[in-house]
């Protein structure tokens, strides 16, 4: 199995227990940011990609249960390189993990909706988030 590591303060994050057992979610992160690109050069969407990484990164971060409970589940690392994705895709920065839940809500559950259309605001977040996990 390959190991997927992020570099923050000039040490290297050992993320393979969460983010890439079963289907990678750093592959899925690249695969999301790649269909956001064809939405937004107008190209036919994969609603499937994108509502595969929001399932994943619903499941790793507990964010379908209650705020209360979201991140409990997950290792302190994913939650760290989870809350600094957000904080690098919409230039917010929360403040604990509740904020971190709604704020992560908010980008999840619009990828569900089928009858919504996605704003080039919510792609943008979508992709920053995605290649922040990737890199």
């Amino acid at each position: 199995m390959a190991t997927v590591g992020l570099r923050f303060g000039g040490r290297t994050m050992d993320i393979s227990n969460a983010l890439t057992s079963g289907n990678s979610f750093a592959n899925l992160s690249l695969h999301a940011a790649e269909e956001v690109d064809r939405r937004l050069q107008g190209f036919q969407p994969k609603d499937q990609i994108l509502k595969d990484w929001a399932m994943r990164l619903s499941s790793i971060s507990g964010v379908g249960k209650t705020a209360e409970v979201a991140f409990l589940h997950s290792d302190p690392d994913t939650t760290d390189i989870i809350a600094r994705a957000f904080d690098e895709a919409s230039n917010k920065t929360v403040e604990n993990i509740a904020d971190l839940a709604r704020e992560m809500k908010n980008i999840i559950d619009p990828l569900f909706d089928h009858k919504k259309t996605l704003t080039e605001n919510e792609l943008n977040i979508v992709k920053s988030f995605g290649t922040y996990i990737r890199a």
